[in-house]
């Protein structure tokens, strides 16, 4: 039977994101959901396996989530609104592995955590798919890596600056999900709403974002990839609703460029013009404490752009410290 839960006051900070907190409502049950699953173990090697569980897990967290999160995250799925979604109180694993690398970790817990984001994207109605990063797990473990703590990056323990993720794929996330196994205080997760920012730009850098001319290349500490692509496209969606998307960084330079030299003039003032309005910015941000999720509106919107553009505030300190990730697409 689904609990019920109101929406939680949000704090002056948090005015921009829909909060709910489920307490210690649906702890317990959940975790006795997932240890019963037996295909738990191929997890992270199987695609096919990974999506039998997100619908096992979907089914599950339709019984126990109340009736009105489970709403707002399928208008979200359906939407794109809200933007943002912030849930505390929600199942952790019994074990949460503090040592060794990445992968040990990963594999020396249990799978609760995995299961709870997979049948949140069920709720939503969304697809979780693969992409270039961590071999192609479904799953993303983001923690500081050996060797790239200095790098603006998942993997690294710098600040990272605004952005809509993977803006260089041909297909870019619709939302991005991020669970807290480990929490740093001192760090948070970062979020813009774009509504707050794009009609500042002049009309005809609008004009020109549109246009297929920009070069968008990957993170440092990954295989190299780029495309190009325009800033602000359209694309239709599978009701046929005009979708706007956007891709962008905070910090431009070494991320954007010209895909030629004919439209290296048009494409630096668009550059200048982002630099000027996003560099001052100094968005807000939540500290994910364990058992707490966040899921962003990755940059579009339905007949106008809309979400957000996020990134991570502070220096991580606590090496341990340890998100999971999945970028989910709509159906």
């Amino acid at each position: 039977m689904a609990y019920s839960c109101k929406n939680k006051v949000a704090e002056d900070s948090l005015q921009d994101v829909i909060t709910f907190d489920l307490g210690s409502k649906i702890k317990e049950e959940f975790k006795v959901l997932v240890d019963s699953e037996p295909a738990l173990k191929n997890l992270y090697q199987d695609q096919d396996t990974a999506m039998q569980i997100m619908q096992v897990m979907g089914k599950k967290l339709e019984v126990l989530l109340p009736s009105n999160i489970q709403e707002t995250l399928r208008e979200m799925g359906r939407t794109g609104e809200p933007g943002i979604i912030y849930l505390k109180g929600l199942p952790t694993d019994y074990y949460i592995p503090e040592k060794g690398g990445i992968l040990e970790r990963v594999n020396a817990k249990s799978k609760v955590s995995e299961c709870l984001m997979l049948g949140l994207a069920y709720i939503m109605r969304c697809e979780v798919r693969p992409n270039n990063e961590q071999g192609g797990r479904i799953i993303h473990n983001i923690a500081p890596v050996n060797g790239l703590e200095n790098t603006f990056s998942s993997k690294g323990t710098e600040p990272f600056y605004l952005h809509t993720d993977n803006a260089y794929q041909e297909k870019v996330p619709d939302f991005v999900m991020m669970y807290s196994l480990v929490q740093d205080p001192d760090v948070s997760t970062s979020y813009y709403p774009i509504s707050g920012f794009i009609e500042s730009f002049p009309k005809d850098i609008l004009e020109s974002m549109k246009k297929k001319q920009f070069k968008i290349k990957s993170a440092p500490g990954y295989s190299e990839i780029e495309g190009i692509f325009a800033l602000l496209s359209e694309e239709e969606d599978i009701a046929q609703n005009k979708k706007v998307r956007l891709r962008l960084y905070q910090e431009p330079r070494g991320r954007i460029e010209a895909a030629s030299e004919e439209v290296g003039e048009e494409v630096q003032k668009v550059i200048q013009a982002v630099e000027r309005i996003l560099k001052p910015v100094n968005p807000k941000g939540i500290s994910l404490k364990s058992g707490e999720a966040i899921i962003f509106n990755n940059g579009w919107g339905i007949n106008k752009v809309g979400g957000v553009m996020h990134g991570r505030k502070g220096k991580i300190k606590n090496l341990q410290r340890w998100l999971q990730r999945a970028f989910l697409f709509k159906r």
